[in-house]
């Protein structure tokens, strides 16, 4: 049975608030032919969010990396992820100067009742960079009557 997200970011098993967690693609660079030992884009930006991260801990806001998100031609990349929220891509992102961005954001989306996060909310690296958002797994949309195409 698919369903809609739930309507707050808590665990049904034991109501407490699930984490937002930050995946930040370790391998964007931003040129290619960089040598495989240049520390990339990617990794640099892990590294400020970790260490702004441990300066400030964030309740509820974690950090991961992972290998690829596939935005090559746009580093530095991340996802924004939480059960029953829709998801959110952005890239083209600068290692050092979005990373207070990066994590206001995170606070906004785990804020968010289903993960929307309204445009003015989003801070203009995150506005720039956004590649899309994606539903939470099994959403089924409403589809209001004026999205329905006329019959003939």
């Amino acid at each position: 049975m698919l369903c809609a997200p739930h309507n707050n970011a808590m665990s049904n098993e034991n109501k407490t608030p699930q984490n937002t967690i930050i995946y930040v693609c370790r391998s964007c660079r931003a040129h290619k032919d960089l040598p495989v030992d240049h520390t990339t884009q990617g990794a640099q930006l892990m590294r400020t969010l970790e260490a702004k991260l441990t300066a400030t801990p964030l309740d509820n806001i974690e950090v991961r990396s992972i290998n690829c998100l596939s935005q090559c031609k746009h580093p530095a990349s991340v996802a924004f992820q939480s059960p029953d929220k829709f998801q959110y891509l952005v890239s083209s992102l600068n290692p050092t100067r979005d990373a207070d961005d990066i994590l206001t954001f995170a606070q906004h989306y785990h804020a968010a009742e289903a993960g929307i996060v309204m445009t003015a909310n989003r801070p203009e690296s995150i506005r720039n960079g956004l590649v899309g958002r994606l539903p939470p797994f099994g959403y089924e949309d409403p589809a209001p009557e004026y999205y329905k195409l006329p019959t003939a």
